[in-house]
């Protein structure tokens, strides 16, 4: 369940409880809360009373969007090879002996990894506030992403390291086929119809990943997927 979908279900429970059992809902969540939360919980509570509100959830979207909008920015940068990895051989590894550990070790002097893992996570993000415009643009980022690789590893490939190559040198965190499958989730709803099939197939090259199946983009939004029927037919033809 999205945050959208939830945030309707509480829309929806709200809106059939009484004023005393609202009362007592709220008061039952006061008192389980973690003691550092609590003030937090009263700091809320006036800004509803104080109708302030509304404000400041428009300024957490428009913060949100500037986030978004940076890291697109940061991502670009990179890709430009303006930010670099850095690389040595590793004396731990032995090629006649099927060595475990990696060939090469990367170091991150400019910092850059941390900023890829924030694009991740505001994919992710993306896809539970049904943003799928801005997931989308985001996802197309990512799944063109290249890093330069200076140092050693050169050597072995001048070829820059793209999601799939830093996931396989242990560079990121979580798992490379998540987000494959979210990316084209939010292609597949921030595209139109006539549109859906190209761009699925476009993002699947991109990463050169081509063992998602249709269910699994089904599954991680939770949901039916609107039009499916009539992509299908689109999909198979293409």
């Amino acid at each position: 369940m999205n945050l959208v979908q939830f945030l309707k279900k509480v829309d929806k429970n709200i809106s059939e409880m009484t004023k005393e059992q609202l009362q007592s809902y709220i008061h039952e969540l006061a008192r389980t809360l973690e003691e550092e939360k609590r003030q937090s919980f009263l700091d809320t509570m006036k800004l509803v009373k104080e109708d302030s509100f509304t404000i400041k959830e428009d300024k957490y979207k428009k913060d949100f969007y500037s986030e978004i909008e940076k890291v697109k920015d940061t991502l670009q940068v990179i890709s430009e090879g303006k930010k670099c990895l850095k690389s040595e051989y590793n004396e731990e590894w032995d090629e006649w002996y099927n060595s475990s550990v990696d060939e090469f070790v990367f170091s991150d002097p400019k910092r850059l990894l941390p900023d890829i893992e924030k694009g991740i996570d505001l994919l992710h993000k993306c896809v539970d506030r049904e943003m799928y415009q801005e997931g989308c643009e985001l996802a197309e980022l990512l799944s063109q992403l290249e890093v330069v690789v200076h140092g050693d590893y050169c050597e072995y490939d001048d070829e820059p390291l793209g999601i799939q190559g830093l996931y396989e040198h242990g560079l990121l965190s979580g798992t490379f086929e998540k987000v494959v499958i979210e990316s084209l989730y939010l292609s597949y709803m921030g595209n139109e119809l006539s549109d859906r099939a190209e761009a699925l197939y476009c993002m699947m090259s991109n990463y050169n990943y081509y063992h998602i199946k249709l269910e699994h983009i089904m599954q991680d939004g939770k949901r039916e997927l609107p039009e499916f029927n009539e992509f299908l037919l689109l999909w198979i033809k293409y």
